[in-house]
């Protein structure tokens, strides 16, 4: 009994540290990174890759959707999928929870969309 109740503590512990560490001010990260883009490969690695990771889901889900707001839903869909990353992110601690990464993840996802739709336009 007392080894569960010192193992959820400390579970309960690491989380908070995890929380106290994560990002939850939006563009905090990305406007570090901005500024340092010159100065770290890591910043514009992180940018670019965050981006680049959801282009595909823009295109899948353009194929997907059925006619009516595929913008909007696209913008939900990457925005809850992203977020999903983050929270488990957070609860593992493989990784940092970051909210600029969610936004720049459904950034990606536009992307796809506007380079799909730009395909599509030059096929015609």
């Amino acid at each position: 009994m007392v080894i569960l109740s010192t193992v959820k503590q400390t579970d309960f512990s690491t989380l908070k540290i995890r929380l106290l560490h994560s990002n939850i001010i939006p563009f905090k990260t990305i406007c570090y990174y901005v500024i340092n883009w010159s100065k770290s490969g890591i910043s514009r690695i992180n940018i670019i890759a965050n981006i680049a990771a959801f282009i595909p889901l823009g295109f899948l889900l353009l194929r997907l959707l059925d006619k009516g707001n595929k913008f909007k839903k696209i913008i939900l869909i990457s925005l809850i999928l992203s977020l999903l990353f983050e929270i488990i992110q957070l609860i593992t601690g493989i990784g940092n929870f970051d909210i600029d990464d969610v936004i720049l993840n459904v950034i990606g996802s536009m992307v796809g969309v506007i380079v799909y739709n730009l395909f599509e336009k030059v096929k015609t």
